[in-house]
């Protein structure tokens, strides 16, 4: 999935693919996969209630709505992709003045990007926003200087003010990086403001959010149907569905080098999702 645009974040080229709610290896799922076998287990050993009490009815309504939702989530999913290739079109490039020089250690980092350009990180440039840059004049003397390890004027290596000698250096402002921090705000700025339109152009902000709130839906109807828990086989295999259907995309993935464990754990939950046990 490539990733999305976001006004609060820098994306390079190249980038890597963004969170993606589908699926992940079974081996990053034990835990998740094992609490729902010891559930299963705790739901096998429970007292038999009335067939007509259904205690489970509000897990195997939220399982549904975890389906449904995934479903639109998927749909909400691919529309934002479109965005996000639209987007690319018309995104605007990087303006000359963002490209890192020498001169700029130490006021600002870079990144490289595909193409090899050196980029000042957008980051490091709302750093600069409001700051006073100064350079120092040493006032003492040859002697005092050679004691501090300064190093010489004709060196043109700046210098700073040295601990308890404060006395000895004056200050004055820095033309140089003050007139370099005001060129990159300013290309920063004109660069979001293009971006931003650009993403409101393609809807792009609009699918990126409606995204969003279907993935948040659907975490919190999980966490509901964790917050019941249980209390018979039938509930169980509604967790179980919610957990392949509803995140998992209706695939457990397994890996030829899986261990028996795994295996085992795979099998028990296909089973369960798939409603094929008998109570």
């Amino acid at each position: 999935m490539p990733q999305a645009y976001s006004k609060n974040s820098t994306i390079l080229p190249g980038a890597e693919p963004g969170f993606h709610p589908e699926k992940s290896a079974i081996s990053s799922r034990r835990t998740v996969l094992t609490a729902a076998l010891a559930l299963s287990a705790s739901a096998a050993v429970a007292p038999l209630v009335a067939a007509d009490a259904d205690p489970d009815a509000e897990l195997v309504a939220l399982a549904e709505r975890v389906r449904r939702v995934h479903a639109a989530e998927l749909e909400a999913y691919e529309h934002l992709s479109e965005c996000e290739d639209r987007f690319e079109v018309i995104r605007p490039e990087r303006p000359e003045a963002f490209d890192w020089r020498p001169t700029d250690a130490g006021l600002v980092g870079y990144v490289k990007t595909a193409e090899g350009r050196c980029i000042c990180t957008e980051d490091d440039i709302e750093k600069l926003r409001g700051r006073r840059f100064l350079s120092w004049d040493f006032s003492g003397t040859e002697e005092e200087r050679m004691r501090l390890g300064l190093p010489h004027p004709e060196d043109r290596t700046s210098t700073k003010p040295v601990l308890g000698f404060e006395h000895l250096f004056i200050a004055r402002p820095d033309d140089r990086r003050q007139h370099r921090a005001a060129e990159l705000i300013q290309a920063l700025d004109q660069y979001q403001a293009q971006t931003d339109a650009a993403a409101e152009q393609t809807g792009l902000d609009v699918a990126n959010e409606a995204h969003d709130a279907l993935c948040y839906e659907q975490r919190q109807l999980c966490e509901r149907m964790l917050d019941l828990k249980p209390k018979t086989l039938r509930g169980i295999q509604a967790l179980a569905t919610a957990l392949v259907d509803g995140r998992w995309s209706g695939e457990i993935e397994e890996f030829p080098t899986a261990n028996v464990e795994d295996r085992m754990i795979a099998t028990i939950i296909r089973s369960l999702a798939s409603g094929s046990l008998v109570a």
